[in-house]
């Protein structure tokens, strides 16, 4: 490997060790990415002066590395520490300080502070709006960011709106079969679900499963758990519980060859197959599967 090469030949490098970071995030290897950003932040800040920028950059990244561990206390901190360095810089007004407000939003959704990660996603778009404003990808996710930022709150038409802007933009740029739109396909669903239009959420469940199913890989089978999960929620709405029982299953046979079993997404599928069982009368599992979550 090309970096692994260029790490022999300068061991002390912040941005190559950074590089591998990244790498080894993207293969899902989190232990390894961590171990690189932490050395890549710890070279930064002893240099004289320190260099914060970089080591912002770096926080942010781990940061999201341990969002996806489900490591909130360090994810938040991260972010924060990159928050700071930004606010310190006077860099507030940058795309990269744009994805540590993102950042900070996603563990805001998790720890329940929904205006405030709203906020952030409102303050990222409108950064993202005037710096980058022909970076289309990073303008559509920003765009689905404060969706689903809306979502959260309530504001469903609010939601909406800001989701067309995001398909329209999707439809652009990105094939129809991408990951990409698979997850504009997924929110849109999360928030017509909302709404009470279960046919509508479902249709666009479907189509974001059948694009993760197409494009399978170690990441997206997170998503796959998830949409198992809302397609069950609708088979349960409409009283079709044997189908939502289903999809449940189909989650758990995921969850079990790629998570550990204290993972937040298997309490989540537990509850809900917990839930449907109990106006089959299958009261002991009901309990049983409740007890585990």
């Amino acid at each position: 490997m090309y970096l692994n090469h260029l790490r022999k030949l300068r061991p002390d490098d912040t941005y190559i060790l950074f590089m591998l970071g990244k790498s080894h995030g993207v293969l899902d290897e989190n232990e390894q990415a961590l171990d690189y950003y932490e050395r890549a932040y710890n070279l930064s800040m002893e240099k004289d002066p320190p260099d914060l920028a970089h080591a912002a950059l770096i926080n942010t990244f781990a940061g999201l590395v341990y969002y996806y561990e489900c490591n909130y206390d360090k994810s938040l901190s991260s972010y924060a520490d990159s928050f700071h360095k930004y606010e310190i810089l006077k860099m507030t007004e940058q795309t990269s300080f744009a994805h540590t407000l993102i950042g900070l939003g996603y563990v805001y959704v998790v720890l329940g502070f929904d205006n405030s990660a709203l906020e952030h996603f409102q303050r990222a778009l409108q950064i993202i709006q005037q710096q980058a404003p022909f970076d289309l990808p990073t303008l559509c996710r920003a765009y689905r960011h404060v969706a689903a930022g809306f979502c959260r709150i309530g504001d469903y038409d609010q939601a909406l709106n800001m989701m067309k802007v995001s398909l329209e933009i999707g439809e652009r740029i990105f094939i129809r079969k991408s990951l990409a739109f698979g997850v504009i396909f997924e929110v849109l669903g999360r928030i017509l679900y909302k709404k009470g239009e279960y046919e509508q959420a479902l249709t666009c469940y479907l189509d974001a499963l059948e694009i993760d199913r197409c494009t399978i890989s170690q990441e997206n089978s997170h998503d796959m758990v998830l949409l198992y999960n809302y397609i069950g929620k609708i088979f349960y709405r409409n009283n079709k519980y044997n189908e939502s029982n289903e999809q449940y299953d189909k989650a758990l046979a995921i969850l079990t060859a790629i998570l550990t079993t204290d993972h937040i997404k298997t309490a989540y599928t537990l509850r809900n197959k917990s839930e449907v069982l109990l106006p089959q009368c299958d009261f002991d599992n009901a309990e049983d599967y409740l007890n585990r979550s």
